[in-house]
């Protein structure tokens, strides 16, 4: 404790000196002695009574000592921003001293330090990156522990805002081009080196802080000379690299919202999941990302207008701007849902579509009801299939599985549906929960409430029966428990509910699916194999509760089948 009484004399001292004298001052060499003590001590408690003790005498007062402590803060940059910054983890004094810093010493010194914070986090961000004095074997040392370096990075952006209206240069492009330089290289570094417990709580943090930070920068920028010139670019592509990145991990569940808002007989199957405490503050984020993008003059036609012509922007100025406008949906607001957006724009954004459901941004490529050709219909359901197998949400999941009915649904024509739908249910198809949905998706088509359904026709049962009424080759010989672990006893039992539906449902047999030789090719080929499949499978379940229930739907419904198909008595 004497180093710091010492330590913290000298620098009495010096404030003192400068308030007498009124003299510029270079406390240079106290606040290295002092920030060398401070890296040398092991004592987490020695520690923080060096920051206390240097926060006690640099902390304007509103007394006559304040010159000298802001002098000495004027030459404090460079020298305490990389010994204090380590420290805001475990010390908010640490974080109080650095707020003093951007807020009171020589602005571009703190620029300058702060860039090199940054660029010294973006190369541990890079698992490639090497030190010169270092060698190819400590590549594997040299990352990011963003646990560790969160607190520091958003300490290091929170005084980037604070700093940068403080700053009397002329000209704003030059500091506004190295923010651009240092920034958004450790933006695009996160996916990669952050963990997927912390992508939630990072997003929203460096997101919000990013949207700070443009809005000051933008504001700077019109008092200084060179006002109009790049400066809106510049921050509108750190703005839009930085929403693309996290606003799609920031937990706003755009699309469990919507769908919950648009279809609320649904709400209250998950309420641990879609409470508005899970969602809120990442709704806010985007909010805020969007008043800053408003400030930079993307209005809501400027972001359609960089939905629809990507090809004369960057793609994660597309993104960004679906992903925007996909937060201000009126259905989140629970407000009325007017738009439906046209054949046309549907057309020119199917890239950005494209990569927007197949990769991260999926809770924006949310869309209103819209007529759908067929080769557009088609390469959906091909992006959307995956999504519905292992998205961990089951409100998503589920959102998703009502968007592929919809895509079969406004396709119009009848021939057309039957192959979307034949596109779910065939074998070569690897996602078999999407398989058993197909089927429902299908019942769905069938059960029109506008009169008879128009896909049934000779073309539903020519190109579905023989995938839906056909003995799979290899499950009924499989052991029973790779068998109840398959999608096989489902899909049996669904296809054979299905035999019943369609003859309830055809009345007129439209599809000759009542034919009485299909019937009978239908009993003696399928349906009397399954039930004599389903009676085995329940004689090895023995008293399995779990098992007994699923295969006593399996015997149900093949037996309803098999009455249903019975020839009539003579």
């Amino acid at each position: 404790m004497e180093d710091v009484s010492e330590v913290t004399k000298s620098l009495g001292e010096v404030v003192l000196e400068a308030t007498e004298h009124q003299d510029p001052v270079q406390a240079s060499a106290v606040l290295e002695t002092f920030t060398n003590a401070l890296a040398k001590s092991r004592d987490p408690i020695v520690r923080e009574a060096f920051i206390e003790s240097c926060l006690d005498v640099l902390k304007p007062r509103g007394d006559e000592q304040d010159a000298g402590r802001l002098a000495v803060l004027e030459d404090a940059a460079l020298t305490v921003i990389p010994a204090f910054l380590p420290l805001v983890k475990t010390s908010a004094h640490a974080k109080e001293v650095l707020g003093l810093i951007a807020s009171h010493s020589e602005p571009r010194e703190v620029v300058l330090a702060l860039n090199q914070q940054l660029a010294h986090f973006t190369e541990l961000a890079d698992p490639f990156a090497v030190s010169d004095d270092e060698d190819d074997t400590d590549i594997e040392d040299n990352k990011l522990d963003w646990e560790y370096a969160l607190p520091q990075v958003e300490t290091v952006l929170d005084m980037y805002a604070t700093v940068l209206p403080r700053l009397k240069t002329q000209r704003s492009t030059p500091t506004l081009l190295a923010l651009q330089d240092s920034l958004t290289p450790l933006i695009e570094a996160v996916p990669a080196t952050a963990p997927g417990e912390l992508a939630v709580s990072i997003s929203r943090s460096l997101l919000s802080r990013v949207a700070k930070i443009v809005t000051a920068g933008w504001n700077w920028s019109k008092t200084t000379t060179d006002a109009g010139g790049e400066q809106k670019a510049m921050l509108t592509e750190v703005l839009q690299t930085a929403i693309m990145i996290f606003g799609p991990c920031s937990g706003a569940d755009l699309t469990s919202r919507w769908f919950l808002a648009t279809n609320p007989q649904f709400n209250g199957l998950h309420p641990e999941i879609d409470g508005p405490e899970q969602w809120e503050e990442g709704q806010a984020v985007l909010d805020e990302s969007l008043a800053t993008a408003n400030a930079l003059g993307l209005d809501h036609w400027e972001l359609i207008e960089r939905i629809v012509n990507t090809s004369s922007v960057k793609p994660h100025s597309s993104i960004s701007s679906l992903i925007l406008l996909a937060s201000t949906l009126p259905a989140l607001a629970e407000k009325k849902e007017e738009f439906a957006p046209s054949k046309t724009i549907i057309a020119d954004a199917m890239p950005l579509l494209t990569l927007a459901i197949g990769g991260s941004a999926l809770d924006a490529a949310q869309a209103g009801s819209v007529v759908l050709e067929y080769d557009q219909a088609t390469f959906f359901i091909e992006l959307v299939m995956p999504l519905i197998q292992v998205n961990s949400s089951p409100t998503t999941r589920l959102a998703m599985s009502k968007l592929l009915g919809a895509i079969v649904s406004t396709t119009p024509s009848a021939n057309d549906r039957i192959h979307l739908l034949k596109q779910l249910l065939e074998p070569s198809n690897p996602f078999e929960g999407v398989r058993v949905l197909g089927i429902s998706l299908l019942r769905e088509q069938i059960a029109s409430k506008n009169g008879p359904s128009p896909i049934l026709n000779p073309t539903l049962i020519e190109q579905l029966g023989p995938i839906l009424f056909s003995v799979p080759a290899g499950p009924f010989d499989w052991p029973l428990n790779d068998v109840m672990a398959s999608m096989w006893p489902v899909w049996l039992t669904e296809c054979s509910n299905l035999v019943w539906f369609l003859l309830q449902r055809d009345t007129t047999n439209a599809t000759g699916f009542a034919d009485r030789e299909r019937l009978d090719t239908l009993r003696s080929s399928f349906l009397e194999p399954v039930q004599q499949t389903a009676n085995k499978w329940q004689s090895e379940a023995g008293d399995s509760p779990s098992f007994a229930l699923v295969l006593d739907r399996l015997q149900d419904a093949a037996a309803r089948a098999l009455k249903a198909t019975e020839p009539p008595i003579a």
